[in-house]
């Protein structure tokens, strides 16, 4: 190895490919200066706070010395009163800032927990009647067996349950 890092992706905030008026985006704008790609970040304020803020809390993710404004972030952010786990977004603060970018890097790059097939089907029983709940659940495992072609039930069978 040669001992250096490979860029592993480059994201840009979702309304960076909002159209400007000009018939281009700022991402258009910013890959033609540039001539580096970029993709859209995931835009989910929740779930990349829940996951910053947890690799924080059990040192998975650790802010180099060098980043002192990232540093500074994280424990002056306030929590949204509405929305317990998210952080409220405060316009024009850098520091805002500062976290959003951190957040859009790890979570777009680590991406959200995807549920189990088996949750996905629990999940679909909405009805507080058990009898419609065991239908929907059985739709829904017959679409995720479907979408599977046919291991879903298989893996759950061989789970044990």
């Amino acid at each position: 190895m040669d001992g250096k890092r490979k860029v592993a992706g480059r994201y840009l905030s979702p309304d960076a490919w909002n159209q400007r008026g000009n018939g281009h985006t700022l991402a258009d704008q910013m890959q033609a200066a540039s001539g580096i790609g970029f993709e859209p970040a995931r835009n989910d304020r929740l779930g990349g706070a829940v996951l910053i803020y947890g690799q924080l809390e059990r040192g998975e993710l650790i802010i180099a010395d060098s980043c002192r404004q990232l540093r500074e972030a994280p424990p002056t952010r306030i929590h949204d009163p509405h929305r317990p786990d998210d952080i409220c977004k405060i316009t024009g603060d850098p520091l805002d800032d500062c976290i959003d970018a951190l957040r859009y890097a790890v979570y777009s790059f680590v991406g959200p927990a995807v549920k189990s097939a088996e949750q996905r089907a629990a999940e679909a029983a909405t009805s507080t009647d058990p009898t419609i709940a065991a239908i929907q659940r059985r739709v829904a495992e017959s679409k995720l067996q479907q979408a599977s072609g046919g291991n879903y039930l298989r893996l759950r069978r061989g789970s044990g349950r």
